[in-house]
């Protein structure tokens, strides 16, 4: 057949598969066959579009075939919409399955469940008349068993005559009524015959379910859904015994209506699930037709056929349900695309335009509710496009796509000449209203307005999109001003964000000023590094010149806005200039282009005008115009309250985002490496840093910073010597003790070292628990602040001085004027506040005064006082007398209070000799040895609760599962009820054990809770430590106690274990019969030993489990023996008969019956079926 000839495939494929009858598959099968035959045939399976992981129509064959093969019972559903190739897809699955050599019942209409028995049985019967046709009778005898039992019930409860029910049941008057578990036998009995006549399973797909559950549905008789969920929950307890399948077909309103009914149904069928909406995407056209020119050997013929685009057109129509009646439209299509071909030669490809006009004129049905037509109509009827044949080709190219539209490579190439310019006219004249934008942002295309998804919309924000768009001209200067008067917003609101930054100043462009904004605050990556600076945005308009006398910032960021309006529109859209630095001028330059497109619209803007507005007018120019023409109307109260929300929260700063990120596109910023808000944040960054540098160490550090130096002045107080508060002597301690000096926690401390590093530093690591018990400690040094050296270095050059007298001493001191001191201190980049609290902080070191005239003036250092000296030794000596009295054992308590005594006494000495060294030396020696003293009883408290704790840990737990299992009857074999007295006692052992350990445990968290308090006596302390011992001895029982009982627990459940094996062996040797009645007796000998044995020695009993249980396995071998013994000789009979028939009366070998297999539940009815075959073949013969 030549190729040409092979198109007559695609014109003879039908768009529509008809469904037969369950009692067609009955009375006529042969056609049935024949017809779906001739389908199957011109079917191609597809995959799932590209980036689909869903299973393809190939791969749920596989599966679905593998499942039965492997006995697994499978139950499963196609669903899709009407028209989606539901039935085509079923009827590939028959033919799949009849290739596995299964029986496969084609699809038929379902329309009661009894329809499942009729159909499987005729089709059963129609392939067995082919194949073994000796099976028929008994496919027959099958079918009238259940039939029967049917309707002699029915019968029994109407009076009826069985005759009568007989003939309506022939004739479709009447129902059988029929369990769940019927059909699963005749199933089961119908996967029997097939594997009788060589098929390796059967499957049943049963189609047009919805015939059965609407009309039940709206009778609202009874739940249809509830006896098929019974045979499908039915078929799941057959997994891995049957070789059998079920599969619905089911439209997606039903498979609703199931849902709702009854989840669990669907979750039952999960596992074979197909949904042939994921194969029939907007590319299945084009799959399809390369599928069907490579099966069917046209594919040379292809690209005269039809154009790539005309495919892609199709999907886009046939994935729209409210366009199409989807893949029949397609297969419409193909059928004109064919025919147009072996009539029209020379035509040229199928081009979209084709299609359109093919909907146009009815050649093309299958067409939905004719949406196309209509709007395509009235768009070729427009003012604007009737009589003119290049736009009437350009509307019927757009209705061509109404998911994507034409976009702009289509517009270019399709059909051979350029429609890029008809295409933009048709827009810009129609203002949307005739042509719209739809498709992603980055590649738009071209609809017709009423072929998009959804509604026009007509809402306020629409229609003031709408009438923007008409009055809007780029070169009007009050598109400049809105302009400027949204970038300002877009700077405040997208850039400079509030709770960031605070506008201090909103600037209006007049004579000796340009528009801009004074703004105060941080970024966050540079909040602790330059916090609350002062920047100064000006904004500049094409060759506007700057009007500003001074910079009213630390820095300043010029914007000049630029449209290029002389040039020509491509150019202009990708032209971009980087930003410029002026560092001397702390200044940085931005030229932005306002009518640049580059960067595609987001698809939430896109989604709200892109449909009213050409995607290249969207330019920042028209962004921020339309975003302050909204401002205008808000403050004119023309935007209705009920759309306001979505204006202002989501669409305006929609506008802006995108206005922002074609702005400052990462082309301005490609020096920073940086776009958008980044980019600005990084120059602000470069330019405090070039201003600054290293001379800026801020101590806004944090939001609470000044109650953070205020710690650290209080901290300065507590210092006992100058040198200290100075930085010029390290601070040592442990880290407790430093914490203390500013009354904060550990953690409080880590935060202000790491917030401060300019104002304390770490000298020496702070010990760990064992090294601080060996006498090591840790030191920092309260250094001084960058800001505080300089100031103290322009006081020493300061000229001025002034002489003070103390203690009898004549001192020279500089001094400085404290305004110069601001002034110096602002332009190293401090802030006022900050200068305040260094100054507090210096003073506080005595490194500073102030006079009344305003100035700074250097101060004179102070010997440290003697008395808090005194006080910390006096302390001390308390501390060690109180923790002897409380643990008179402790030697280190004695060694202290003798070595107190010298302090005192030293102590004495320095009120006379008032060393400044010595004084400072002593009170550290003095809060070392405190320190020591609190480690100590600190140490005794927690190790005591720490090893209360773990005794808590160490306690067995209640298991609740053994509690379950301690409470539940042992019932079985004769010695079940001794079992049971083991249960029993062992239950309230463990009830006992249950008591000990909760009373325990309150005694433990008692003392736990007491050992707690961090400020606890140390006369408790001991109180508390020898009560642990005791209920550490208490502990150690209860650790034994458990042992036991969980052996008891393990030998009681073997106990358990045995009851089961005895119950499953006495009933295996009660159907052995006669032959087992030795093994009978010894199994009674064995039970009377268990009971005695329990009975004497209750839970001693428990570990003679083992003996007892060898003996039983024993019995139980024996009984397999016995068994095998009784199947052999059932075999060996068999086989006898089966031999004796050939070989002395000639019977023939192919005739012979299937070998029986050996029943041990009915040995009488095995031999006598046995006797009955023999007799048969004699009878036979």
């Amino acid at each position: 057949m030549s190729s040409l000839e092979c198109l007559n495939v695609v014109l003879t494929k039908e768009e529509v598969v008809a469904t037969q009858t369950a009692e067609a598959l009955l009375e006529r099968p042969r056609e049935v066959d024949d017809a779906y035959k001739a389908h199957v045939r011109t079917y191609v399976p597809l995959h799932a579009g590209r980036g689909e992981s869903r299973l393809s129509v190939e791969e749920f064959s596989r599966r679905l075939i593998r499942q039965i093969k492997d006995n697994l019972a499978p139950r499963g559903y196609l669903t899709a919409d009407f028209g989606y190739g539901k039935t085509s897809t079923a009827l590939y699955l028959w033919d799949q399955a009849q290739q596995a050599n299964l029986v496969a019942v084609p699809p038929f209409q379902l329309t009661r469940l009894p329809s499942l028995i009729v159909a499987t049985y005729g089709w059963m019967k129609y392939v067995l008349s082919r194949s073994r046709p000796s099976l028929c009778d008994q496919a027959e005898a099958v079918y009238v068993t259940f039939a029967e039992r049917s309707l002699q019930q029915m019968a029994d409860e109407s009076g009826a005559a069985l005759n009568t029910l007989r003939r309506w049941l022939r004739d479709g008057r009447l129902t059988l009524d029929l369990t769940a578990p019927d059909y699963i036998h005749f199933f089961e009995q119908m996967t029997a015959l097939a594997h009788q006549a060589g098929f390796e399973g059967l499957l049943v797909l049963a189609d047009e379910i919805q015939q059965y559950i609407e009309p039940e549905v709206k009778s609202g008789a009874k739940d249809p859904v509830a006896p098929l969920f019974n045979i499908i929950q039915g078929l799941a307890t057959r997994r891995n015994h049957l070789a059998f399948g079920l599969i619905l077909v089911i439209p997606r309103k039903e498979l609703s209506v199931i849902i709702d009914q009854r989840g669990d149904f669907v979750d039952r069928m999960r596992g074979l699930a197909l949904d042939l909406d994921a194969i029939y995407d907007q590319s299945f056209p084009a799959r399809l037709w390369d599928r069907l020119a490579k099966e069917f050997l046209f594919a040379e013929h292809t690209e005269a056929m039809v154009r790539p685009e005309t495919l892609a057109a199709l999907g886009q129509i046939s994935v729209r349900k409210d366009l199409s009646n989807g893949p029949r439209t397609v297969v419409n299509a193909f059928r004109r695309i064919a025919r147009r071909y072996l009539e029209q030669p020379d035509a040229g490809p199928y081009s979209p335009v084709d299609l359109v006009d093919d909907f146009l004129s009815g050649a093309i049905r299958f067409d939905g509710v004719k949406r196309v037509q209509e709007v395509t109509t009235r768009a070729l009827g427009h003012t604007l496009v009737h009589g003119h044949p290049d736009r009437e080709i350009a509307v019927k190219l757009a209705a061509a796509f109404p998911e994507e539209g034409a976009t702009r490579e289509i517009q270019r190439r399709c059909l051979g000449v350029d429609l890029r310019p008809i295409f933009d006219d048709l827009f810009q004249s129609g203002a949307g209203d005739l042509v719209i934008r739809v498709g992603s942002v980055r590649n738009p295309g071209f609809t017709l307005l009423g072929l998009e998804r959804g509604e026009v919309k007509t809402d306020w924000l629409t229609l003031t999109v709408r009438e923007f768009s008409r009055t809007y001209y780029e070169s009007a200067e009050k598109t400049t001003q809105r302009a400027v008067e949204g970038f300002l917003d877009l700077l405040t609101g997208h850039v400079f964000r509030p709770g960031q930054w605070k506008v201090v100043e909103r600037l209006r462009s007049r004579m000796t000023q340009n528009a801009g904004l004074v703004l105060e605050g941080a970024f966050p990556s540079a909040a602790r590094r330059f916090p609350q600076r002062r920047v100064h945005v000006r904004v500049l308009v094409e060759d506007e010149p700057v009007k500003d006398a001074n910079p009213l910032g630390e820095i300043v960021l010029e914007f000049r806005l630029r449209r290029y309006l002389d040039w020509d529109e491509e150019t202009r859209r990708h032209h971009v200039e980087p930003v410029e630095l002026d560092l001397e001028a702390h200044t940085a330059r931005f030229t932005l282009n306002l009518m640049g497109r580059t960067v595609g619209v987001s698809r939430e803007l896109d989604t709200a005008i892109g449909k009213i507005v050409s995607p290249f007018k969207l330019t920042p120019l028209l962004l921020l115009t339309l975003h302050e023409v909204i401002n205008e109307k808000r403050r004119a109260r023309q935007i209705p309250k009920a759309d306001d929300q979505l204006v202002q929260y989501q669409f305006q700063p929609a506008l802006l985002d995108n206005a922002l990120m074609e702005l400052l596109r990462p082309e301005v910023g490609a020096a920073f490496d940086a776009a958008g808000a980044r980019l600005v944040e990084v120059v602000i960054g470069q330019l405090l840093e070039a201003r600054y540098g290293d001379d800026y160490h801020t101590l806004i550090a944090v939001g609470n910073w000044q109650s953070s130096i205020q710690k650290y002045i209080n901290a300065l107080h507590r210092l006992p010597s100058w040198p200290e508060k100075q930085g010029q002597m390290n601070v040592e301690g442990l880290k407790e003790d430093i914490a203390d000096l500013f009354t904060l926690t550990h953690t409080g401390l880590d935060s202000f070292m790491a917030n401060f590093p300019d104002l304390i530093e770490p000298v020496r690591d702070f010990p760990t628990r064992r090294q601080a018990k060996q006498g090591a400690t840790g030191a920092v040094r309260f250094r001084l602040h960058p800001l505080e050296a300089q100031i103290r270095a322009w006081l020493q050059a300061s000229p001025d001085t002034t002489k003070v007298k103390s203690a009898g001493k004549t001192y020279t001191l500089h001094r400085l004027p404290i305004g110069r001191v601001y002034a110096q201190a602002t332009e190293l980049g401090y802030k006022e506040e900050e200068v305040d609290a260094l100054l507090d902080v210096m003073e506080a070191r005595g490194l500073i005064e102030r006079d009344r005239r305003g100035n700074l003036r250097e101060a004179l250092r102070q010997v440290p006082s003697i008395d808090e000296v005194a006080d910390a030794v006096a302390e001390l000596q308390s501390s060690i007398s109180y923790l002897q009295a409380a643990f008179p054992q402790a030697k280190e308590f004695r060694r202290l209070a003798e070595e107190t005594e010298k302090y005192v006494a030293k102590v004495e000495e320095l009120r006379t000799t008032a060393e400044e060294a010595t004084i400072v030396s002593l009170r550290r020696t003095v809060a070392t040895r405190l320190r020591d003293v609190r480690a100590t009883a600190e140490s005794r408290r927690a190790e005591l609760r720490q090893k209360a704790t773990n005794l808590l840990g160490r306690l067995p737990g209640l298991d609740v599962h053994r509690r379950s299992t301690l409470e539940t009857q042992v019932t079985g074999v004769k010695y079940a009820d001794q079992v049971n007295n083991l249960r029993v006692r062992l239950l309230r052992a463990y009830t006992r054990f249950g008591n000990r350990v909760d009373d325990l445990r309150r005694r433990l968290e008692a003392v736990e809770r007491t050992l707690a308090d961090e400020e606890l006596p140390l006369s408790e302390l001991a109180k508390q430590a020898a009560a642990l011992r005791d209920l550490d001895k208490d502990a150690v029982a209860i650790y034994k106690s458990g042992e036991t009982l969980a052996e008891q627990y393990r030998q009681f459940t073997d106990w358990c274990r045995l009851v089961e094996d005895g119950a499953r062996l006495f009933d295996d040797l009660q159907v052995l019969g006669d032959p087992a009645q030795d093994l009978l007796d010894a199994f009674d000998r064995l039970s009377r030993d268990i009971r005695g044995d329990i009975s004497a020695h209750a839970l001693d009993a428990l570990s003679n489990v083992t003996t007892y249980a060898s003996r039983l396995n024993e019995l139980r071998g024996q009984a397999r023996r016995l068994r095998g013994q009784a199947v052999e000789a059932f075999n060996d009979l068999q086989d006898r008969y089966r031999n004796e028939l050939v070989r002395i009366i000639g019977y023939p070998r192919d005739r012979l019956w299937e070998p029986l297999i050996y029943s041990t539940l009915d040995p009488m009815g095995i031999y006598q079926q046995l006797y009955g075959l023999v007799a048969g073949a004699l009878a036979d013969v």
